[in-house]
């Protein structure tokens, strides 16, 4: 049985994902720090670690034995980015660089969530991956430096993502 560990499983996209991947006979580890999840969100049949994935020692201890790491813990919060731009960076871009280590020490995949706030984008647009790249705000700029750094280590050092 595969064994895929979720960052940020106990909020809604990692709810969903967690109970479709038992349901698909994963077995799921789940590491959230609550911040915006909620623990009503995690499955019964989840492996559960609290806390924070800038906790490498709490981080290595989650992903043990997983195969795949879905990485979708951020800091989300377009107002506090702004106002609090370095809890942001410190969340979403040095918490990858986090991920990122672990699964270059385990060779294991990685699949990033990323947000379409780093195109510069209309409400009245359809969105197109091929866009230019605009992130107008320290949530978009994370996110898109994010997608930098992973590429940057899956040419440089073979990460498979």
């Amino acid at each position: 049985m595969k064994k895929i560990l979720i960052t940020g499983g106990a909020g809604f996209i990692g709810h969903h994902l967690a109970n479709e991947l038992i349901n698909l006979n994963f077995q799921v580890n789940i590491i959230d720090n609550l911040s915006t999840g909620k623990k009503s969100n995690i499955p019964k049949k989840s492996l559960f670690f609290y806390g924070d994935i800038n906790n490498i020692k709490l981080l290595n201890k989650a992903s043990k034995n997983c195969n795949i790491i879905f990485h979708l813990a951020a800091c989300t919060e377009l107002q506090k980015s702004i106002y609090k731009p370095e809890e942001t960076l410190q969340d979403n871009l040095i918490s990858t660089l986090n991920v990122i280590k672990i699964c270059m020490k385990r060779k294991k995949k990685l699949i990033f969530a990323s947000s379409c706030s780093i195109y510069d984008l209309k409400a009245s647009d359809k969105l197109i991956e091929d866009r230019d790249i605009n992130p107008k705000n320290p949530y978009a700029m994370s996110k898109y430096f994010s997608e930098e750094l992973i590429r940057f280590y899956s040419n440089n050092f073979k990460l498979n993502y």
